[in-house]
């Protein structure tokens, strides 16, 4: 009776042994998957987003601001060039939902290494394209607001003469 479970005891610590160093060697995989995969979803967003469309939508975004307007007086427009542009940006942030990635990434991957993966390049991708329309948006500011002030003066200066 006694060897029987001494042998018993034996079977069951060779089992834990034997199993111990897979458990880590798994986790330490898992761990592993998760920062490549958010290495790999920013280095990818960075390299999927479109720079100049974004850059260029966020320019058109204060010109979009006096059609909308539609008047000549003064005040209203500046208040719509200030206003306008920072809907869009906020707009554009939350309105179009964020990129997928191609699914052609994934091939052979683990699952883990997928869902970080999409969760983190739908959010690098995302901010990439509001922080560059952001940019554009201010680009386009100040050449609307010189352009705007340029035309007051020379609207002045026509009107001392």
């Amino acid at each position: 009776m006694k060897t029987k479970r001494t042998s018993h005891l034996c079977l069951v610590i060779c089992i834990l042994i034997g199993t111990l160093p897979t458990t880590t060697q798994a986790q330490q995989n898992t761990d592993l998957d998760i920062i490549n995969a958010k290495a790999d979803a920013i280095r990818d967003a960075k390299a999927d987003v479109n720079p100049f469309a974004w850059f260029t939508i966020g320019c058109v975004l204060p010109y979009t601001s006096l059609a909308l307007v539609g008047t000549s007086d003064t005040r209203i427009i500046s208040w719509a060039a200030l206003s306008v542009p920072i809907l869009g940006i906020l707009t554009l942030y939350y309105y179009p939902p964020p990129p997928d990635p191609p699914t052609n990434r994934f091939i052979g991957k683990t699952p883990q290494y997928v869902d970080t993966y999409i969760a983190t390049y739908k959010t690098k991708s995302r901010n990439r394209q509001t922080l560059l329309a952001a940019a554009g948006v201010a680009n386009g500011c100040i050449i609307f607001s010189s352009f705007f002030f340029g035309i007051v003066v020379c609207a002045k200066g026509l009107r001392s003469d």
